[in-house]
């Protein structure tokens, strides 16, 4: 647990570094320019310290079967391996190897309500979680 609110501590941190970087380019006042964001991009942690991390760490699908969502382990030392803690709620496909060194997994619901774990391992049994919610 300990692990984990310390990865979200540094993702809250990078995440804030990013923003307060980008306020520093905004406009002043006299500047009547406007425009409007077109996408969204999610930032993976810098990881110089060999931390692993999982994004993002919840979740949440319909009790219906076929919701999927799509899980990236980062950090730590590849290669990851990924499993479920109900394998009657959900289940991951194989996982994709990113040119960066990260690795995607899709994670399918199937028909039920409760709480999933999706837990990453890397080659050196550091773990990470994150909680799939299946409800309506």
């Amino acid at each position: 647990m300990l692990n984990s609110l310390k990865a979200v501590c540094v993702f809250v941190f990078i995440v804030c570094l990013v923003v307060v970087t980008a306020c520093e380019d905004e406009p002043d006042d006299t500047d009547t320019t406007t425009t409007t964001p077109t996408t969204t991009t999610t930032t993976t942690p810098t990881n110089s310290a060999g931390v692993l991390y999982i994004l993002p760490t919840s979740a949440m699908v319909s009790t219906n079967a076929g919701d999927a969502v799509t899980f990236r382990a980062t950090g730590g030392t590849s290669p990851y391996t990924f499993a479920v803690s109900d394998g009657a709620l959900g289940s991951v496909g194989t996982q994709t190897v990113n040119s960066d060194g990260s690795a995607d997994v899709v994670y399918t619901s199937k028909a039920g309500t409760g709480n999933n774990t999706l837990t990453v391992t890397d080659a050196a049994a550091a773990t990470q979680q994150a909680t799939i919610s299946h409800s309506n």
